[in-house]
């Protein structure tokens, strides 16, 4: 890197304590093709690549697929100081949230940039967690709302109700970040902190208890806390607490032990005889149930129950009797005079005239928003709150009480909406949710009892069918389903059209845990969509090894850019008339360290799945074009270049930019440049496709449908379409020697793309035959192993440099 004198001057002056030593990760690179310059120690460990590895790469292999084309911008952008929060890979692949700050330095001959990361990943979850928790839980707890804490899983308070700042003492978020048991008495922590490991090993339970928190005077309260460990964000786990002040009761029940009548409080005391018929009652028995003291002497207490809870509250009392000592508790449904429903925690001892026990004393205090908090907690925590059905949890747990119980056959389906991901892009959100309602209570409807169906996020859905005779039935059940989800639905005056794949697995043969069915009827979901989609597969265990597979190569997939493992192959395309080469079609290829060299059809689709064909398309283009130059730099020809555009990089808002950016980079010629989409790209979602296919002719490049005749074959949308070239497929072109309606395809294409004035390219040509039928019927340009096999660009230069003639 070579510095501006008063750049160089103050950076050896700093480079070994504000660079190299610097505790964050720090670097520099060139805005123009974004290579590192200079990295520090910092940026290795946190990226896990060695020094040399990242002075070899650019700043763009940081980033994931979703944002190639925004940070291509962004540090290229030459505003001095520009701050952004980015998800950066490393080399792992395991992803990291990073604050960058992007600098100018002056520099001869570069435009460099410095740059400062900071790992946000841990701030950026809490603030979520927060910002999310505090509307989910208002509205999921309503009026216990204001006595809401929530805590991360290291005990920090992440929030903290109004109404609990002000119980403490403490202005509002004056304890937010605070370690939460820091405010415990020393006695409890510990009992605390297991809870605290207790519950967050189990998502979705509640646990209550009492501990001791100072209050910012000094005094020590009682306070009694329900726990629920719910996902407030997808890999972040957080406990919400439900506080109440619980002081005075504890006084009380100080107070009845020690045989004294306590005073000063508000929950409602009693006494019973032996029988436990009322003997006396205090006035906040009114307050709390409607009843006066006096109404109650004479009558047995558990009559203020409802009928389901006497022989509970009875044996409540026969523990006392049994145990002559001691404290007991008991939460139950009371009623009240209005015949209206509250919840009650009842404390009580024995009472005892010298060794005779003659009755009891005890305490009620309402517990009612107490309870029904945890009923809500409860509730919520086991449904996906958009279609009310079960969640994974609540599904699984009931999937296993029914496989310990029966000996039965059990089916476990497991749906994906095909493509619903379209719905979302061209339809919004709102109607892609009442969508999946529809299809929710469709699903609902076929399976029957709705504890057996699941919704497990995403357009994923899961059903058992319990009690069934063999593999049929549980086909035909899939098959109701995936009739159900194929008819067409209308939702706020928008067609939607849908389908479904299905994958199944029967009980015990595929599996005997609900963990394992599930598992094995999503690796046939996944068969399915292989096969074409709108299809069920019922498992078998080669699915198993092949999905393990296919994850290994997906996690490879994440790196293989950043370790420079792809390259590109060119197959030269020849003019049917002076059998010169006017062209070559750029193909990818895959170096993978273990699996050597793999061909498009082993990773393109998962690559397309997964979104990482938006970077790799990006580079496969750039590395074309820098080929084609050198190579009219080698031979003083102009030929064109022909890259395949696939339908994820088409749904790109930023293609456009990022083409102009490899354009300026590189110096070609757009006019050079050909963009090969498939039939079935072009013709699916045509009207969303149209406007970037036009301003893509504005730039100048050229456009060609590859594989015509295999797809759509819509004449109306050829003809509306800015295409240039119409490239016919090899499996024509391959049989028009042996197969007339073979022939008569090719002719028919070549005839049409001849009337709209398009040239046509033949593919796969591998004899002279299949060549000489082709130059017969006018087609414009051909490529096949007749003339070459896609070769690397040294052997495409050797080839133009020996002669290129294809005769």
């Amino acid at each position: 890197m070579s510095l501006a004198p008063a750049t160089r001057r103050l950076f050896d002056g700093v480079y070994r304590t504000l660079f190299e030593q610097h505790p964050q990760p720090m670097w520099v690179y060139d805005a123009n093709d974004l290579s590192f310059l200079a990295v520090n120690a910092a940026a290795v460990r946190h990226y896990g690549y060695s020094l040399g590895e990242l002075e070899r790469m650019r700043v763009l292999d940081l980033h994931p697929a979703a944002d190639q084309d925004r940070a291509r911008m962004h540090w290229r952008d030459s505003r001095p100081a520009r701050k952004r929060t980015w998800t950066h890979l490393r080399k792992d692949g395991s992803e990291a949230e990073v604050e960058t700050t992007s600098t100018p330095i002056a520099t001869e001959g570069v435009d460099a940039r410095l740059v400062v990361a900071e790992d946000v990943t841990e701030r950026n979850r809490a603030d979520r967690a927060l910002r999310e928790s505090k509307q989910r839980y208002q509205a999921l707890v309503g009026d216990a709302y204001e006595s809401i804490c929530l805590v991360d899983a290291d005990g920090k308070i992440i929030y903290l109700a109004p109404a609990l700042h002000r119980m403490f003492g403490y202005e509002d978020d004056e304890l937010l970040g605070l370690d939460g048991f820091a405010l415990l008495h020393s006695d409890d922590v510990g009992r605390v902190e297991e809870l605290r490991r207790e519950i967050l090993s189990k998502p979705g339970t509640t646990t209550a208890f009492e501990c001791r928190a100072r209050m910012k005077t000094g005094e020590w309260r009682w306070l009694q806390g329900i726990a629920a460990n719910m996902l407030t964000d997808p890999g972040v786990r957080a406990l919400v607490l439900n506080y109440h002040d619980v002081t005075n009761r504890r006084r009380a029940e100080q107070a009845l032990r020690q045989g004294e009548q306590p005073g000063g409080i508000d929950d409602w005391i009693w006494e019973l005889d032996l029988d436990g018929r009322f003997t006396w009652s205090s006035p906040a028995v009114e307050r709390m149930i409607g009843f006066k003291a006096s109404e109650l002497v004479g009558r047995y207490f558990w009559e203020l129950y409802f009928p389901e809870s006497h022989d509970k509250v009875k044996q409540f009392f026969a523990r006392l009797v049994a145990a002559r000592s001691g404290w007991t508790e008991l939460v139950q449904r009371l009623r009240h005079k209005n015949g209206s429903e509250c919840f009650v925690e009842t404390s009580a001892v024995p009472r005892f005239d010298g060794d005779r026990m003659i009755g009891f004393r005890g305490s009620d205090r309402d517990v009612t928003s107490k309870t029904k908090f945890e009923q809500r907690i409860r509730h919520e925590s086991r449904r996906d709150p958009l279609t009310g059905l079960p969640n994974r949890i609540y599904f699984q747990e009931r999937l296993a009480t029914v496989l310990q119980r029966t000996r039965e056959q059990v089916a476990v389906l497991f749906i994906d909406l095909d493509h619903f991901k379209l719905v979302n892009d061209t339809f919004g959100h709102v109607v892609a949710d009442n969508a999946l309602q529809v299809m929710a209570s469709m699903i609902r409807s076929i399976a029957g009892a709705e504890e057996n169906v699941a919704r497990l996020g995403g357009d994923e859905f899961t059903v058992f069918v319990p009690g069934i005779s063999g593999h049929d039935e549980a086909r035909a059940v899939a098959t109701r389903l995936l009739d159900a989800l194929a008819v067409p639905l209308t939702l706020d005056g928008n067609a939607i059209h849908m389908s479904a794949s299905i994958g199944m697995s029967l009980f015990p043969v595929d599996g005997n845990t609900s963990a394992a069915l599930m598992r094995n009827a999503e690796h046939a979901m996944h068969r399915a969509k292989d096969l074409g989609r709108n299809r069920i597969q019922h498992f078998t265990p080669a699915m198993r090894e092949e999905q393990a597979r296919r994850l290994a190569l997906e996690s490879d997939l994440r790196r293989a850019l950043a370790n420079r493992e792809f390259l590109l192959h060119y197959q030269p395309l020849y003019d049917a008339a002076t059998w010169n080469v006017v062209g070559m079609e750029a193909l990818i290829r895959w170096q993978h360290p273990t699996r050597g060299l793999l061909q498009p059809d082993e990773f393109i689709a998962l690559a397309e799945r997964t979104g990482a064909i938006v970077p790799i398309g990006a580079w496969a283009l750039h590395r074309a074009c820098s080929d084609l130059m050198h190579c009219r730099k080698v031979t003083g020809r102009d030929l064109r270049v022909a890259v395949n555009l696939s339908a994820r990089q088409l749904q790109e808002p930023e293609l456009l930019d990022a083409i102009r950016d490899v354009v300026r980079d590189t110096g070609v010629d757009a006019r050079l440049i050909e963009f090969e989409i498939t039939e079935s790209v072009a013709m699916q979602n045509a009207e969303a496709t149209l406007p970037t296919l036009r301003a893509l002719k504005d730039m100048g490049v050229s456009l060609a449908v590859d594989d015509f005749g295999t797809g759509y074959s819509s004449l109306v949308y050829l003809t509306r379409f800015p295409i240039d070239t119409v490239k016919v497929d090899r499996q024509f072109v391959g049989n028009v020697m042996t197969d007339s309606s073979a022939a008569a395809v090719v002719g028919a294409v070549v005839a049409l793309a001849r009337s709209l004035s398009l040239k046509t390219v033949a593919e796969g040509v591998e004899t002279a035959e299949q060549r000489d039928f082709l130059s017969r019927h006018h087609c414009t340009e051909m490529q096949g192993y007749l003339f070459s096999r896609p070769i690397h660009i040294d052997a495409f230069l050797r080839l133009m440099r020996d002669g290129d003639k294809g005769r």
